[in-house]
């Protein structure tokens, strides 16, 4: 997502906490979940280069499970109803090019090199004052999307732990997260 007045762009992979960012500082009509090839081909290399470049990143094990959560709870999706997170599991390598599926890694990476500040969900207030630091702004930060859950841990079995772990490993890696 991009903020001329502000020489901004954001990236925003699915359940990173975006909509809460997209409410106060973007207009609601871009499409939220461009990679950062798909933007660098939007606005061009050289305003790519020149603008602030940022996003957040979850641990993917989170991440999936506020996916499932998500589905289930807020979009009341039927195709989630009845599917067990271990059902739900296996479902992701099929649809793995869908935003919600996608690694983060495509959002925070053109050419192998990274975007100017990559924030943690698990830090997500104190990382976006740095973000309204880096930008003169003082947006309030709201918790759109919420669901209801335990910890994402008490989802997981071994066998889907290691499921993620395969489906994942660039992001694991890359933002330094393990289960």
């Amino acid at each position: 997502m991009i903020n001329h007045n502000l020489k901004t762009i954001f990236l925003h992979p699915a359940k990173c906490g975006g909509a809460s960012i997209r409410k106060v500082m973007f207009d609601r009509d871009m499409d939220p979940h461009i990679s950062a090839a798909g933007h660098v081909k939007l606005v061009g290399k050289e305003t790519w280069d020149t603008y602030f470049t940022f996003g957040f990143c979850r641990n993917p094990f989170d991440r999936v499970v506020s996916f499932y959560c998500f589905r289930q709870q807020l979009r009341k999706d039927k195709r989630f109803a009845d599917l067990t997170f271990d059902k739900f599991i296996n479902t992701i390598d099929r649809y793995k090019n869908l935003p919600e599926y996608r690694l983060q890694s495509t959002y925070f990476y053109y050419k192998n090199n990274p975007i100017d500040f990559i924030g943690r969900f698990e830090n997500y207030q104190e990382d976006f004052q740095k973000v309204n630091n880096k930008l003169g702004t003082d947006f309030p930060l709201i918790h759109k999307k919420k669901t209801q859950r335990t910890h994402y841990s008490d989802y997981y079995n071994k066998q889907n732990i290691n499921t993620i772990r395969n489906l994942y490993k660039e992001d694991l890696d890359n933002f330094n997260y393990d289960f």
